[in-house]
């Protein structure tokens, strides 16, 4: 019971991917954000 306080693989898979759904999110929201200055930019 000693690796009690250790992460199991499936948490450190569920924790991964989480982490890059978030970050996918981010970069989505930030590229659509650049996106919409720079259509902006070009046809105003």
């Amino acid at each position: 019971m000693s690796r009690q306080s250790a992460p199991t693989r499936g948490e450190l898979f569920a924790l991964t991917a989480f982490f890059f759904l978030c970050l996918m999110g981010v970069g989505y929201l930030v590229a659509s954000l650049i996106g919409l200055v720079e259509f902006r930019g070009v046809f105003l």
